[in-house]
């Protein structure tokens, strides 16, 4: 019934716009499943987090700079709510990202990311740039706030590790 009431969520939180999602394993593809870095490059002071995007649907944050820094947030234009992502996530192994976000007021939210460029096309030297689509369906009043981000798929999580201390030097 949770499943159930997710996916309904998600169908809700993307519109017409978006691709539908089906049930099965097909919500959690390899596209997206693995190690991924997150950082903020057109920041002076640079941040990072690492994340592991599970097989099963659950989210983790890993090693980060500054140390328990998160990248991994939304947050309303007026910046009167902030939401950090917490998981389960889901997508359509293509374009769309959806993610349970734990938000300042007290509320869990889904956040719809769209990644233009594809999520294959995130690997290697190449991160994307995802805009936030929508959170619980409101395409208007939510936003990444500054600074931009960058999202990396990584080989495995030594991968990312190292990205990180390019940065860090650790």
């Amino acid at each position: 019934m949770k499943h159930l009431a997710w996916t309904i969520l998600l169908f809700l939180a993307v519109g017409c716009a978006s691709p539908s999602v089906t049930h099965g394993p097909e919500l959690h593809p390899d596209a997206v499943t693995g190690h991924w870095y997150v950082d903020q490059p057109m920041h002076a002071l640079y941040e990072a987090t690492i994340y592991h995007f599970r097989g099963d649907g659950r989210l983790e944050a890993g090693d980060a700079f500054p140390e328990d820094y998160r990248t991994g947030t939304v947050g309303t234009r007026d910046l009167s709510v902030s939401c950090e992502f917490t998981g389960p996530w889901e997508s359509d192994g293509e374009h769309w990202l959806t993610v349970r976000v734990a938000c300042s007021d007290g509320h869990d939210r889904v956040a719809v990311l769209y990644f233009e460029q594809g999520l294959d096309a995130c690997e290697g030297d190449h991160g994307c740039f995802p805009l936030v689509h929508s959170v619980d369906g409101d395409t208007e009043g939510w936003t990444r706030h500054w600074p931009e981000w960058m999202w990396t798929r990584c080989a495995d999580e030594d991968d990312c590790l190292s990205r990180l201390r390019l940065w860090t030097g650790r």
